[in-house]
């Protein structure tokens, strides 16, 4: 059995604090709003600094770690996640409270 180790970020975590530790990840989670554990907050712009200063030093460092981002998900946000270097986003009210849930999760991946 091959295990995965994981860790998930606050937005009080910088990035150089835990840059070390990437090499031993094979995800790191940033958590986009301020508080963890709400449904329907919105992401806070520094997250995508945060996300893309990750992906450089990732790339830089040849290091099999992704990205994955979770709150504040959205069809806009989503765009803005990835462009800046997320590999895995979490959505959950803007699917749940979505009409149609398809179309909702095909304009996340859009």
């Amino acid at each position: 059995m091959e295990l995965s180790l994981g860790m998930a970020i606050l937005q009080t975590t910088s990035v150089k604090e835990i840059e070390h530790l990437l090499p031993y990840l094979h995800v790191i989670l940033f958590m986009a709003a301020a508080t963890p554990g709400v449904g329907g907050l919105k992401m806070l712009p520094q997250t995508l600094d945060k996300i893309k200063e990750a992906k450089e030093y990732i790339v830089k460092n040849n290091l099999d770690t992704f990205i994955e981002v979770d709150q504040g998900i959205n069809k806009e946000t989503a765009k803005l996640a990835r462009d800046a270097g997320a590999d895995i986003l979490a959505a959950g009210s803007s699917i749940t409270n979505a009409e149609d849930f398809k179309q909702a999760i095909k304009e996340l991946k859009a």
